[in-house]
């Protein structure tokens, strides 16, 4: 959490007002760090450090205080909650915050700057430096998907998709979003969701219940209907086994092109699930993340189209269509995010669901 030591002290104070222990909450404080990083160098060759580094999962470190205490302040918070590391109000924040920065750019782009594919550019390289910028600030252990950064030691990735609906976004249509997620490098453990165009923040996960515009959101149940509704990926073939089967079950279907908001369609309940032969892992981190919290199953298997980029995905009900609700049984994203050579060797050509 990258803040002042006052407010990472009302941290603490929220935290043991919860369920959090205070023999799993800590704070320290550090001379000398801003005037080199001397404070941390003592504290990190420390035999205090060694056992708090094993014996807490998370090590949170603060921004310097810039003078609102003595010079050489910093604060950091330490917790054995990984829970407790997630900030949801400040990360939708940040969604909101790059939104604005890349309406600020439309606003000022007149005819004949960019062409449409030029400005969607721009655009997105906006909301992905603001986005990455933010998080290396907050988790400086954490990886951040396709940024020129030091690869992080916490074993987490950030992942983002800066613009979903690049088309709708550049013809000044309401329906596009950012997305970004933390895939904790077995499943996708948090999501964030933000349609500017129709006022509409989700957010949640592992361990934070769904909201919309911080309201809490209800759970999905399994349809009482008989007929299977699927939203289905713009690029699905009608050969595709899974679409076969959606055929035989007389299922109800609409093609969606842009993946992000196909999974909103499924967090709405408008449609009861979605698949797609080859997703970019980009498009699923966030929306998956909220939709396992929403009680929706998943099977995640090797992409068996389009080279054999991104992955597989069936989303809905266990035996309901074409979903089984394994999960990702093959590791398929944590070989996409972390080994990349392995990925392509082992998703070339690989076997659908």
């Amino acid at each position: 959490m990258k803040a002042c030591v006052p407010v990472q002290v009302q941290a603490a104070l929220d935290l043991l007002s919860t369920t959090v222990s205070p023999s799993d909450t800590a704070l320290l404080f550090v001379v000398g760090e801003e005037k080199g990083g001397d404070g941390m160098r003592h504290f990190s060759s420390s035999q205090v450090y060694n056992h708090m580094r094993n014996n807490y999962k998370v090590i949170l470190f603060g921004d310097p205080t810039k003078g609102k205490l003595s010079p050489g302040r910093t604060c950091i918070r330490i917790d054995s909650s990984m829970a407790t590391s997630i900030d949801r109000t400040l990360l939708e924040g940040i969604a909101f915050d790059a939104a604005t920065e890349c309406l600020r750019y439309i606003d000022s782009v007149t005819a004949g700057n960019e062409g449409p594919e030029g400005v969607a550019d721009v655009a997105s390289r906006i909301v992905r430096t603001h986005i990455t910028d933010r998080l290396r600030c907050l988790f400086p252990t954490d990886d951040v998907l396709d940024a020129l950064i030091t690869k992080g030691t916490s074993g987490r990735t950030w992942v983002m998709k800066p613009i979903d609906a690049a088309n709708q976004f550049v013809q000044g249509y309401r329906h596009w979003a950012i997305s970004f997620g933390l895939f904790d490098g077995t499943r996708p453990l948090f999501g964030v969701i933000y349609m500017p165009g129709q006022g509409k923040m989700v957010s949640g996960g592992v361990h934070w219940p769904p909201t919309l515009n911080g309201h809490p959101m209800q759970k999905l149940s399994i349809p009482t209907v008989k007929r299977i509704s699927f939203a289905v990926s713009w690029d699905m073939k009608r050969s595709d086994p899974a679409f076969l089967q959606l055929a035989q079950h007389n299922a109800r279907f609409r093609y969606r092109e842009d993946p992000v908001l196909a999974l909103i369609t499924v967090m709405s309940g408008q449609f009861e699930g979605y698949i797609n032969d080859s997703i970019a892992v980009k498009d699923l981190i966030g929306p998956l993340a909220i939709l396992s919290a929403l009680g929706v199953a998943y099977d995640i298997a090797p992409a068996s189209g389009h080279g054999g980029k991104g992955v597989r995905v069936h989303i809905g009900w266990p035996n309901r269509g074409p979903v089984r609700g394994v999960g990702d049984d093959q590791n398929c994203l944590a070989l996409l995010l972390n080994e990349p050579r392995e990925w392509k060797i082992a998703c070339r050509g690989g076997p659908g669901m």
